[in-house]
Parts: C-alpha cells; structure tokens; sequence
C-alpha cells in the first residue's frame, strides 16, 4: 500500500525519469497531496503516457488539481501526437 507520502515521492522522481511510460498505482492511499504532486511531475514529463489513480482517495481538492490539468492537456496536446491517460476517480 503506497500512502501520501510515498505518492508525493513517486511524483517527485518522475520530475526525472525518462523512461517510464505506463504507471497503474490503483488502490492506494496517495490522496489529495499526492495526487497534486503527480500533476506537477506530468506538466514537466511528457514519457508517462497512462496513470492511474483511481481508489486512492482523491477528495475535492486534488480532483480540482487533476481536472485543471486534464483541461489544460487537451488544449495543448491536440497538436501533439503522443496521447496521454491519467484515471482517477474522487472520493467526494
């Protein structure tokens, strides 16, 4: 079981990674703050095409941070051709 602070360790070491491309950490406790965390890491790592956060308890306050970036993404990647997919599901 990964916890929040595990979560924002994981985001953290995406800011470098360059290899990973698909990462399923479903069924955790990453929550609100790591949840965060991992939005900030995939506005700088364009490798990791699939995350899933889904049953992690993600309450309002991340789900605002993911949807926000999920907006931003699609008006910016339309012209790209690499597709992302991050799954989540709040808890609120």
């Amino acid at each position: 079981m990964i916890y929040s602070s595990g979560g924002v360790a994981l985001a953290k070491a995406l800011l470098t990674n360059r290899s990973l491309t698909h990462l399923n950490l479903s069924s955790n406790r990453i929550g609100d703050s790591g949840a965060t965390e991992f939005v900030e890491a995939l506005q700088t790592n364009n490798t990791l095409v699939f995350l899933d956060l889904r049953n992690n308890g993600i309450r309002e306050a991340g789900a605002k941070k993911i949807d926000g970036f999920l907006r931003a993404l699609s008006d910016t990647q339309i012209s790209r051709s690499s597709r992302r997919t991050l799954l989540y599901d709040s808890d609120d």
